[in-house]
């Protein structure tokens, strides 16, 4: 199980759980589930990070880009739901 950030709400998803390989062959954004459908998978909470901050290191976890940090609930932005996205808060 890979992990990546989501393009568009910086969420944390699973890249068996997305069109994730498509997208990154075709040059197309790495969207989470919410973004990409409009309903969150439910498989693990919604965790939104800051956006670009993070990426996919070598044991497939997402690590703090600048300082290799896999302790990713320190970083958590908090919404009013842990489903919904920074995004449709505000829509």
């Amino acid at each position: 199980m890979s992990l990546y950030q989501c393009e568009r709400c910086g969420g944390r998803e699973n890249t068996a759980l997305t069109d994730y390989h498509w997208n990154k062959m075709k040059g197309e954004p790495l969207l989470c589930s919410e973004c990409e459908t409009g309903t969150w998978h439910g498989r693990f909470e919604k965790l939104i990070l800051p956006k670009g901050m993070f990426i996919t290191n070598h044991k497939g976890n997402l690590a703090h880009k600048e300082t290799g940090d896999t302790e990713l609930k320190k970083y958590q932005i908090k919404t009013g739901s842990p489903a919904l996205s920074p995004a449709q808060e505000e829509g």
